[in-house]
């Protein structure tokens, strides 16, 4: 255990930096989300214009959806490790967040490589 540890086998700040990065990591999500609602009421085409339509809202529109859930977790996630006496585990939950996000993350640009550049 490293020298400046808490009581809870943690290193000092550690549960403050998990936060933070929460935080803006949920932030970041939402504004994405936002910018899709945005994209989608500017859109000139609907789900049923064409076959791009189709597809462009509902490949869009399950990541959107995979975000959300990703938001979700980490909103769970802080709550979560965020009580003062909490001594729930807090390298678990993340780590698997992190994977889940990344996970997301990747499908995007993969998507955005289909959807936006190849179109």
């Amino acid at each position: 255990m490293p020298p400046c540890s808490s009581p809870y086998g943690r290193p000092r700040g550690a549960d403050r930096t998990a936060r933070r990065w929460l935080a803006l990591t949920v932030a970041l999500g939402t504004l994405f989300l936002a910018n899709q609602t945005v994209e989608y009421v500017n859109a000139d085409f609907g789900m049923s214009s064409h076959a791009f339509g189709s597809l462009f809202f509902i490949l869009t529109g399950f990541h959107g959806l995979h975000v959300l859930a990703g938001i979700a977790l980490m909103l769970g996630v802080l709550w979560v490790v965020s009580g003062p006496t909490s001594r729930a585990p807090l390298a678990e939950p993340m780590t698997v967040t992190s994977y889940y996000w990344h996970f997301v993350d990747v499908v995007w640009v993969a998507m955005f490589a289909t959807v936006y550049l190849l179109s």
